[in-house]
């Protein structure tokens, strides 16, 4: 009889935890975001000029640098990623600025070399880094990217 209680408790709880998407929603990109810092620690930020073209493939928010391979940006805590009638979006909310799939995008930021492996192993990401989005990147690559993102002019 428990067994029995248990079973029931556990499949409704995963009934719960399940999604299905309705006719006409959709999924939000993957964005690659980091933690917030912790409450009296500071964020070091990188200070090289970044410019690029944001891309929105496989459901991944990418980079295409200004060499053309695309690769993985990281973005500040509270930036947000989502999508709507006209397709896949991500805000920055220092700037305001909202962005699109090929929005070329000025920001400062760097990268130290490091691989999306190394930075999940620095435990520093809301979420880890889907297969797909591995997939998609040309390089494995990361660009940090400050927070204050801008159109190119």
């Amino acid at each position: 009889m428990i067994w029995r209680h248990t079973f029931l408790i556990t499949a409704l709880a995963l009934a719960g935890c399940s999604h299905t998407l309705r006719e006409g929603e959709l999924l939000a990109p993957y964005a690659a975001v980091m933690k917030p810092v912790p409450e009296g620690e500071s964020r070091i930020y990188l200070l090289a000029a970044i410019p690029g073209t944001l891309v929105f493939e496989d459901d991944c928010v990418l980079l295409r640098r200004m060499d053309g391979m695309l690769v993985l940006p990281v973005f500040e805590a509270g930036t947000t990623a989502g999508a709507d009638s006209t397709g896949a979006w991500l805000h920055d909310p220092v700037s305001g600025e909202t962005f699109r799939h090929r929005a070329r995008i000025n920001g400062g930021g760097g990268s130290a070399g490091e691989t999306v492996s190394q930075l999940e192993r620095r435990n520093v990401l809301q979420q880890r880094v889907p297969t797909r989005c591995r997939e998609a990147m040309q390089a494995d690559a990361v660009v940090i990217l400050n927070p204050g993102l801008e159109p190119a002019g």
